[in-house]
């Protein structure tokens, strides 16, 4: 078994601000009027409070970021489990941010699909769309018609507002080619609902480009 963690630090300021003009009050003609802004009157004699309006409303941010993971298996089946701790407090006050991933849900994905009324002579590809980036990426290995992927370990995100344990993941898979593994099309989308510490098994199935049309059935292992 292999423990892999890292964290990052890091702290932020504002910088770049004009400085404020504290040595004359508004006004005209060297004569105090706080009616006028747009001149200067009589020096400050400092009867007047002072307010710093930026300093109100900035601070030091502070990031911290935690990463941990897990990786252990055998001849037959391969683990892994991740999480993942996010806290930062912005430059300008009342700003923060919290967010805690917990990679603790596997799936399985099987590959039934025919075309033409045949098994696929392409492999098939599980794919999960990025929760930062919304871009799909492959996750898995390809696999052929009847073949099985070894489970991997997709993030379920929990967050300061949403404690439920689950998630939406929006999924697709991808068509690749059998000789280069380089992937062709995106074929399929579908989404699920999935728990942390639970387990799926996905059988994709159908007849690429006819009837039945292409569906991803989902079972619940534990």
């Amino acid at each position: 078994a292999r423990v892999t963690y890292s964290n990052q630090f890091t702290w932020s300021k504002a910088y770049g601000w004009p400085e404020v003009q504290d040595k004359y009050t508004n006004g005209a003609y060297g004569a105090a009027n706080f009616y006028f802004t747009r001149r200067y009157g009589s020096l400050y004699d400092g009867s007047l409070p002072y307010y710093d309006n930026a300093a109100a409303v900035l601070q030091t941010g502070f990031m911290h970021r935690h990463n941990l993971s897990l990786e252990t298996g055998n001849e037959k089946m391969s683990l892994r489990a991740s999480a993942s701790y996010f806290d930062q407090d912005g430059v300008i006050k009342t700003t923060s941010l919290t967010r805690t991933n917990l990679s603790l849900c596997r799936v399985q994905f099987v590959n039934v699909f025919y075309e033409n009324g045949e098994p696929i002579k392409d492999k098939v590809q599980y794919g999960l769309q990025n929760l930062d980036t919304k871009e799909y990426e492959p996750v898995g290995e390809p696999v052929a018609f009847g073949e099985v992927t070894s489970w991997f370990m997709p993030v379920v995100r929990k967050t300061v507002y949403n404690s439920s344990g689950s998630q939406r993941r929006d999924v697709c898979l991808f068509r690749v080619d059998p000789q280069t593994n380089q992937i062709k099309e995106r074929m399929f989308d579908d989404w699920w609902t999935w728990y942390i510490g639970r387990a799926y098994r996905q059988i994709g199935a159908g007849n690429v480009g006819g009837s039945p049309a292409l569906t991803l059935k989902q079972f619940v292992i534990q």
